[in-house]
């Protein structure tokens, strides 16, 4: 395990993870737990789950279910780290 600590990964995102050689794979480790945002500084985002990993995210949609990898396009542009600590765990 590198620097970043043990980080929570479950569900949806948990098993689209797998699929992409979880650590091994093009995201690379965790360096979050996984979690959401706010949803008054992001609405229409109520409900969704993300995941920071150190190449990349992975973002559970709450209304299509559908884990994808990326972010929603309001917060694509943002590096990993910036999105990692917009991040509410819980």
């Amino acid at each position: 395990m590198p620097e970043t600590g043990a980080h929570i990964v479950y569900g949806g995102i948990f098993l689209r993870y797998l699929d992409v050689d979880h650590c091994q794979g093009r995201l690379g480790y965790p360096v979050s737990d996984e979690g959401f945002l706010d949803p008054v500084q992001f609405p229409g985002h109520e409900g969704d789950r993300i995941s920071v990993f150190e190449h990349g995210s992975l973002w559970w949609d709450a209304q299509t279910m559908v884990v994808a990898e990326g972010a929603p396009a309001e917060l694509v542009s943002l590096d990993p780290e910036t999105l990692r600590q917009l991040i509410r765990v819980g």
